[in-house]
């Protein structure tokens, strides 16, 4: 007789109803994804509002890109052709951005229910890669110029892929890996022989968000307020951090160990990502109140995972982890905010 939880579309709903009322949970509810073929690995990426999430999984004979909902679960996206493929951004409209192999060559695509993968194009390179979406369908990531260099873009449906240029010169490369819904991007660049991370918008171009230590600094996501997390060289080691337009860059610490990664944020300045501690990396939360948090400390029953990393979280607090379990599989994880007082865990129904 097995222990081993598996949540049902009645269960992750009821678990995903409490946040209607308790908005400012400090303990979750842990959601084992799956994977697309049985005892084998997946890797989450991103979420929506209503908590689906992307990423991708083993599928027999490469990594596929997955999407995974309540109701329906993980399912397969496909490829462009070759064996594998990665989704890494999803709206609120179940559009998904990634990327995947065309011949040897990695290529962005969007997917959607009505369309399936579309490519997204380059510009004038050979490769391309989507990393997030935002709901107005507009995509950013970077594609190859026709010198091989890097440049991060801003997709539409009307225009196509827009060069962002970079923070250096024609030689330096840029990465987009964010959006928000106001159109402005975050990512990192090239400038010297340093990389900072920016922030881009349509009226001033690409904002150097300067460095902790005046090495190096990486955006990795964007609110719809504007602001940028990432990761920052900080005195020989690399710490998350987390940047607003009145506050400049903030080093959010780390878990008792040497380095740290943000990974998302939400517009309430709830921030996701890696740590380490003593002994491992550990998935994080947050926030301006409460400063870094161990996820594997608020979980009330984990079932045998361990959260190693949180990579994206949403307006209700809902946030998409990777984990691992006691027999060394990984997992997409959801957590999803409990009720501010620690409940009390049940022991788990027998299969």
């Amino acid at each position: 007789m097995s222990s081993v939880f598996k949540p049902t579309a009645v269960t992750i709903g009821i678990a995903l109803a409490v946040l209607a009322q308790h908005a400012s949970a400090q303990f979750y509810a842990l959601i084992d994804l799956g994977s697309l073929v049985p005892n084998s690995y997946s890797v989450p990426h991103s979420l929506n509002e209503n908590a689906d999430v992307v990423g991708y999984s083993y599928a027999g004979t490469g990594a596929h890109a997955f999407a995974w909902t309540a109701a329906g679960g993980m399912f397969d996206l496909g490829t462009l052709g070759g064996n594998t493929s990665y989704a890494y951004g999803i709206n609120d409209q179940q559009q998904v951005v990634g990327y995947g192999l065309q011949g040897s060559s990695e290529q962005a695509f969007i997917w959607s229910a009505a369309t399936g993968m579309q490519l997204l194009g380059t510009l004038g390179g050979a490769t391309s890669n989507a990393r997030e979406i935002n709901n107005a369908g507009q995509v950013a990531g970077y594609s190859q110029i026709s010198t091989g260099k890097s440049r991060a873009y801003r997709w539409t449906a009307e225009t196509g892929m827009q060069n962002l240029g970079t923070l250096g010169t024609a030689s330096s490369n840029s990465y987009a890996t964010g959006i928000n819904d106001s159109g402005q991007v975050a990512g990192f660049s090239n400038i010297g022989p340093y990389t900072h991370a920016f922030r881009w918008d349509s009226a001033q171009g690409m904002q150097d968000l300067g460095t902790l230590d005046g090495g190096k600094s990486y955006g990795k996501a964007i609110s719809n307020n504007g602001s940028v997390v990432g990761y920052a060289t900080a005195g020989g080691v690399e710490h998350a951090f987390l940047w607003t337009p009145a506050t400049g860059m903030l080093d959010l610490g780390t878990l008792g160990g040497s380095n740290s990664y943000a990974k998302g944020v939400n517009d309430s300045g709830s921030v996701v990502g890696q740590s380490d501690t003593a002994t491992t990396a550990q998935g994080f939360v947050w926030s301006q109140a409460e400063g870094m948090r161990n996820l594997n400390e608020l979980l009330p029953d984990a079932y045998g995972w361990t959260v190693e990393a949180a990579l994206g979280i949403n307006e209700r607090g809902v946030i998409t982890a990777l984990g691992r379990d006691t027999a060394g599989r990984t997992h997409a994880l959801l957590l999803a905010p409990l009720l501010d007082e620690q409940p009390v865990a049940e022991e788990p129904p027998a299969e």
